[in-house]
């Protein structure tokens, strides 16, 4: 009997210690399902200031890219503004190019050393978006009258022409004169003197 009695207690014993064990165990189970669970929380907050890092990086390297490329074009403008000698007024600023660099004798068609120069003027006019642009064409005297008058006329054309496809001006926004050789800026007696007669001047009203 007393044998059977300490076989029972043993047994018993022996159950309450597995049944300790795997409480044991559970709880541990439980404080491991809690420690990833923590885990997975603070990899999501790290990966959220991560982007969030990423975001205001990126922003700064735009600003600063944008900062450079102000930089640039204000150089540029300012470059093309000394190149092309603009007069500058209370209401606009007025640009001149040679005849001579634009056409050759007695053409209307672009040389392709133009397009530096009107390049230039585009850069200009970008600056004045709102700014009505006048394109006059002046010849020398030479030949005659009605046809110096249509030639000014086609070379002004030509030259609105190229800052509507190159420069993206709307066309309602430029207006194109011809004044032919009315309006001599020198002597027209002298070779040079006629050649700065040939010209194209352009205009923008400030706005």
């Amino acid at each position: 009997m007393m044998k059977l009695k300490l076989l029972t207690y043993g047994a018993a014993m022996t159950f309450f210690g597995v049944c300790g064990t795997m409480s044991t165990l559970e709880a541990q189970g439980s404080d491991d399902a809690v420690t990833a669970k923590e885990l997975e929380v603070k990899q999501k907050e790290i990966e959220l200031e991560k982007a969030k890092l990423d975001n205001q990086k990126a922003e700064l390297l735009a600003l600063e890219k944008a900062k450079v490329e102000l930089a640039k074009k204000e150089l540029e403008l300012e470059k093309a503004r000394m190149d092309l000698a603009v007069k500058e007024t209370d209401s606009e600023l007025q640009m001149q190019l040679s005849g001579d660099v634009l056409f050759d004798t007695n053409k209307a068609v672009l040389k392709e050393d133009a397009q530096a120069k009107l390049k230039q003027v585009g850069l200009i006019l970008a600056a004045y978006p709102e700014g009505a642009v006048t394109v006059t064409g002046h010849t020398d005297s030479r030949g005659e009258a009605e046809t110096n008058m249509e030639l000014a006329e086609e070379r002004a054309e030509a030259v609105k022409v190229w800052l509507m496809n190159q420069s993206g001006l709307k066309d309602e926004r430029i207006k194109v004169k011809a004044m032919g050789e009315e309006v001599p800026v020198a002597s027209n007696e002298t070779a040079d003197g006629r050649q700065q007669n040939r010209r194209v001047e352009i205009a923008v009203n400030k706005g």
